[in-house]
């Protein structure tokens, strides 16, 4: 791990691979690095809904359509999807780990277990949003996954990403 003296933030050298990536979240993420995660997240659900409640009353402001069709990438267990469902929005997600991808269908949600990739998009048909939060800055190449995802966008979609501010 090196610090970058132009940027200030700390890379990893060299960058892990695409496969490497892909069997890190697949089998890992949930399962080694963070295996309370989804216990510890359910125990906070409560004020979780909230906040996302908060960011579906947003996009429905904004969409210009009464159409409400959400893509939600790494969505995890499928928190924000099970209350976008349960609010009417037709939900989809694509979610890199196996563990957490079965808990989402477990809960009655189309969930592809995959990462962000033209293969797993193919067929999705368009997305009035598409949503990631916490993603970003997981990617090898995010430019290239927001390429992907304004292809599936409908024109006047929204694209909405969340990522960690490091220096806030």
């Amino acid at each position: 791990v090196i610090e970058c003296k132009i940027c200030n933030f700390k890379h990893i050298i060299p960058i892990p691979t695409s496969k490497e990536l892909d069997l890190f979240y697949k089998k890992k993420f949930y399962g080694k690095i963070k295996p309370d995660y989804i216990k510890e997240h359910e125990k906070d659900l409560e004020w979780w809904d909230l906040v996302h409640k908060e960011r579906y009353q947003k996009f429905e402001k904004y969409l210009k359509t009464k159409s409400r069709k959400i893509l939600e990438i790494g969505c995890g267990p499928g928190f924000f999807l099970k209350l976008g469902k349960e609010l009417g929005w037709e939900v989809r997600g694509i979610e890199p780990s196996v563990q957490a991808s079965e808990y989402g269908r477990n809960m009655g949600l189309s969930i592809i277990t995959g990462e962000l990739n033209s293969q797993n998009l193919k067929g999705l048909g368009k997305f009035d949003v598409i949503y990631l939060e916490g993603v970003m800055e997981h990617l090898p190449d995010p430019a290239k996954a927001v390429k992907m995802c304004y292809k599936i966008l409908k024109p006047g979609g929204l694209f909405c990403t969340i990522v960690a501010n490091d220096y806030n």
